[in-house]
């Protein structure tokens, strides 16, 4: 099953248009005109004899977000776990997902509804069994500074969702060169790695993924989602948070923080970045 990359203009239906009154204090102007507003809606991810799970999030690339978040929720493990995905005929909004074994899945119990903004639920001993079980990321490639601050760059370039809105998060995967493998777009960051690791996933480059660029700050879901993903890196816009730190401390995983500009921050595993 081979999964093509689609034009990265927005779709219409991502988009929705209001009438506004912005008010200028320079000039004590008051202007009425039209804006588009990044849509928020739902999709739910149907997988057969395992169960539903409804995602508050861009209703843009679905098969590619249900695939990714079936892979970070650890519901699969390679693309060798499906059988078959595809958007529902009879219903708009649905992902049906068809596993060869249903039966070998064993889910942690995650709430059914998850909104945009959604990081994991749960004990911080819940947290550290599931960090446990996924075990750390191997591979040691060498990345030159220069190369991720280009990449984030480069992901930005492509962020057409928040060229017309401002409302949307960003996603990238690359190879090892800074090949750019994939991207995606979403009002949930969350969601934006998501599709991001599934179009790699269904386009069999996942193999060849090597670190990913993220729009927002890195949060602990972020870091386990690049960990089901054997992403050896992860170099965000913004700042990450302490158990963002110390689970890719475990995982073997390197947080690349406030990368923009000249500048960028490395808060575990240094030894990947070069001058």
């Amino acid at each position: 099953m081979k999964f093509q990359e689609k034009s990265s203009s927005p779709q219409t239906h991502s988009l929705r248009t209001f009438d506004v009154v912005r008010f200028e204090t320079s000039s004590d102007k008051k202007i009425h005109e039209q804006v588009q507003v990044a849509v928020e809606d739902s999709i739910t991810i149907d997988v057969r004899d395992v169960g539903a799970y409804t995602i508050m999030c861009s209703r843009t690339d679905t098969v590619p977000l249900a695939a990714g978040f079936i892979l970070s929720e650890g519901i699969i493990g390679s693309m060798d776990d499906i059988e078959d995905i595809s958007e529902c005929m009879d219903a708009v909004g649905v992902v049906n997902v068809k596993l060869r074994d249903p039966a070998s899945v064993s889910t942690r119990g995650r709430n059914l509804t998850v909104s945009s903004s959604c990081g994991l639920c749960g004990s911080r001993e819940s947290i550290d069994s599931m960090i446990s079980g996924i075990g750390p990321v191997h591979g040691n490639e060498k990345i030159k500074y220069g190369l991720l601050v280009e990449s984030v760059e480069k992901m930005r370039a492509k962020q057409e969702a928040f060229r017309y809105t401002g409302g949307t998060h960003a996603a990238a995967v690359f190879d090892a060169e800074g090949g750019l493998l994939s991207l995606g777009e979403d009002v949930g960051r969350h969601n934006a790695l998501d599709k991001a690791a599934g179009k790699c996933l269904l386009g069999g480059t996942l193999d060849r993924a090597c670190f990913a660029t993220l729009s927002g700050r890195l949060s602990l879901e972020m870091i386990i989602k690049a960990a089901r993903a054997r992403l050896q890196i992860l170099a965000a816009v913004s700042a990450p948070s302490s158990l963002a730190v110390e689970s890719a401390r475990r995982l073997n995983i390197t947080v690349c923080g406030f990368t923009r500009g000249s500048r960028i921050t490395v808060f575990s595993h240094p030894d990947r970045v070069l001058l």
